[in-house]
């Protein structure tokens, strides 16, 4: 009975710390998300400049 306890004990640890890991692993998928939103933002801010920069003003 006691080595059934420790080992409901144990796995009710375990699938704290898995859902503990899962809920960072989702965070950090959320920030680099933003991460790459803001890259987007910046690449067309470039290309904007870029193409106000050209003689001919058409941007390819």
């Amino acid at each position: 009975m006691a080595n059934e306890t420790v080992t409901d004990s144990l796995e009710a640890v375990l699938t704290r710390i898995e859902g503990k890991i899962d809920s960072l692993e989702k965070r950090i998928d959320e920030r680099f998300d933003q991460v790459d939103k803001r890259f987007d933002k910046i690449e067309e801010r470039l290309t904007k400049v870029r193409c106000s920069q050209r003689l001919s003003g058409k941007c390819s």
